[in-house]
């Protein structure tokens, strides 16, 4: 690697932590949705959320921490694309790591969507409007 690249990477290294957790994280949660699909659980979410000692709510709290991790990463390398105090090769690599980050929480969203997000919600508006109805 040449100097560039070193300093490249010592300005960005905390992307390649964020994508490498990210995508661990990303693997196992697209197998845990594959068992709980094979199971019929996302058909039941009381037992898709009990399932194996509340697995799933525990991958739902991390997904959310990842998540809210990688809007601050895209915003912090959004700030540097804007600010305009990078040169081209620092802008091209911000660029793809910001391209990078966008990416991996897209695919973040759509693996907990189905069908770990869909149980969550709808416990939750069950619980509201159970709420809602004992105040009343």
């Amino acid at each position: 690697m040449n100097q560039t690249m070193n300093e490249l990477v010592k300005r960005l290294w905390y992307v390649v932590v964020y994508a490498i957790f990210n995508i661990g994280f990303l693997i196992s949660l697209n197998k845990l949705n594959a068992v709980l699909l094979s199971e019929g659980l996302d058909e039941n979410p009381w037992e898709l959320l009990a399932y194996n000692d509340h697995i799933a709510l525990k991958y739902f709290g991390f997904a959310v921490v990842i998540f809210l991790v990688g809007i601050l990463l895209f915003v912090i390398l959004m700030k540097r694309i804007l600010g305009g105090e990078c040169d081209v090769a620092e802008l091209i690599a911000t660029l793809f790591s910001a391209f990078a980050v966008l990416m991996l929480l897209v695919i973040l969203i759509i693996l907990i969507d189905n069908p770990i997000l869909r149980a969550v919600m709808g416990i939750g508006i069950i619980g509201a409007f159970f709420l809602s109805a004992q105040s009343n």
